[in-house]
């Protein structure tokens, strides 16, 4: 499963509990995060045992690099038992975050091609590359004519 670092995510197991009160039942996702263990409360009900996990950059405040892998498992406790009900490694994907700045074109300021093939249909390639100022267009034709 994936997690991505900045979202909350929702778990939900399906379950069967007998010989038990559920009313006495506690239960805790816990994560494992660079040798520290995190435990978030689960919700038990009859049928179902669900965990709501908060955004992991909410509470874990080491960034997370590409594709980090951590240990979760499920624990559930009542009156003289422990139960470890699920395990496996989840993948958290990082946030994917930009900052854009407009740049503005000058007049006497250089105009660099990067990708734009030469074909018939000169437009369709401005389209694609996102180029809509016609003085830009212009000046690109000019270039490539050279």
């Amino acid at each position: 499963m994936e997690l991505v670092s900045n979202k909350p995510h929702d778990l939900t197991f399906e379950s069967e509990i007998t010989g038990v009160d559920i009313s006495q039942l506690r239960g805790f996702l816990r994560l494992l995060i660079d040798g520290i263990e995190y435990g978030i409360p689960a919700t038990i009900r009859k049928n179902s045992i669900t965990v709501s996990i908060p955004a992991l950059e909410s509470f874990v405040k080491q960034p997370f690099e590409s594709r980090t892998e951590i240990l979760a498992k499920l624990e559930i406790t009542g009156p003289d038992f422990y139960l470890n009900a699920w395990e496996d490694t989840l993948v958290v994907k990082p946030a994917v975050k930009a900052r854009v700045a407009p740049v503005t074109i000058q007049g006497s300021g250089k105009v660099v091609v990067k990708g734009l093939k030469k074909t018939t249909d000169i437009d369709k390639q401005f389209e694609r590359a996102g180029i809509t100022d016609p003085r830009v267009k212009e000046l690109i034709k000019k270039k490539m004519k050279k």
